[in-house]
C-alpha cells in the first residue's frame, strides 16, 4: 500500500531555527512507522515528530521578504536516511518548490 504524506504550515524550531520572521511547512509521514519519540518532542538529527506524533521527513523554510535568503529545504528522519529513495526524495523537493510558489508568488498561506 503507497504511504501518504502531507505538507503542513508551521513555525516550529525545525522550520524556522532561530529567525523569528520566518516560517514554513513540515512534510508529515501520514502512513507507515513512526518513530519512537513522544509526540511535542523535537530532535532534529534524530528526526522530529509533529504535535500528532506523526513523523516530520522534511522541512521547507520560507525567511521573510526583508531578509536575503528566500528558502532553505532539509530532509530530517527517514526522510534524511535515503529509505524512501530517489523519486521520493525528488518529489519532496519538487512539492515543496510548489508550495513555495504558491505561497511567494500568489500570496496563499
Amino acid at each position: 500500500m503507497p504511504e501518504k504524506f502531507e505538507w503542513r504550515p508551521s513555525r516550529s524550531k525545525e522550520v524556522i531555527g532561530d529567525d523569528y520572521l520566518s516560517w514554513g511547512w513540515k512534510l508529515i509521514r501520514i502512513s507507515g512507522d513512526t518513530p519512537d519519540t513522544p509526540a511535542g518532542t523535537s530532535h532534529v538529527t534524530e528526526g522530529a515528530v509533529a504535535s500528532d506524533g506523526k513523523e516530520v521527513v522534511a522541512v521547507l523554510t520560507d525567511y521573510a521578504r526583508i531578509s536575503s535568503k528566500i528558502a532553505q529545504f532539509q530532509f530530517l528522519g527517514s526522510g534524511a536516511t535515503g529509505e524512501f529513495g530517489d523519486a521520493w526524495a525528488i518529489m519532496a523537493v519538487v512539492t515543496a518548490l510548489r508550495v513555495w510558489q504558491i505561497r511567494w508568488f500568489l500570496g496563499s498561506a
